[in-house]
């Protein structure tokens, strides 16, 4: 996750595609210590 404090920051969060890797990041991190298995979405 990112501490938005500075310019560069703020690039990366307005890209779609950065947002969306964060998120399946974020996602895969939770689903791993919960120990479900995580299935990534095709795209």
């Amino acid at each position: 996750m990112l501490f938005v404090n500075h310019p560069q920051d703020a690039k990366y969060m307005a890209n779609s595609v950065f947002q969306n890797g964060l998120a399946e990041a974020i996602a895969h991190g939770i689903l791993t210590a919960i120990g479900v298995a995580y299935i990534p979405l095709k795209n």
